[in-house]
């Protein structure tokens, strides 16, 4: 079980990528950093001490976003129903 103070930490970096996730989808890319950090809660510093700069915090959110992707897939692919999984 992580520390209290680590699991703190997990706890808003997932707030950031989930704000980014957010922003992004409705901005493009060049979304804002600070428009991020103020709509996940923590400031600006925080999500730069979380990501270093733009490109690791997209890249972050790529490789989260892909992992959900394949875990559908994953269960899609056991589906019972071939054709309403393809559809999905």
């Amino acid at each position: 079980m992580p520390s209290p103070a680590r699991a703190n930490a997990l706890r808003i970096r997932d707030l950031l990528l989930a704000a980014s996730g957010e922003v992004i989808t409705a901005h493009g890319t060049e979304a804002s950093l600070r428009d991020i950090a103020r709509r996940a809660g923590p400031g600006i510093g925080t999500l730069y001490r979380h990501f270093s700069n733009r490109e690791v915090l997209l890249e972050t959110l790529l490789i989260a976003n892909f992992g959900a992707l394949r875990k559908r897939a994953e269960s899609l692919f056991t589906s019972p129903d071939a054709g309403a999984a393809f559809s999905t």
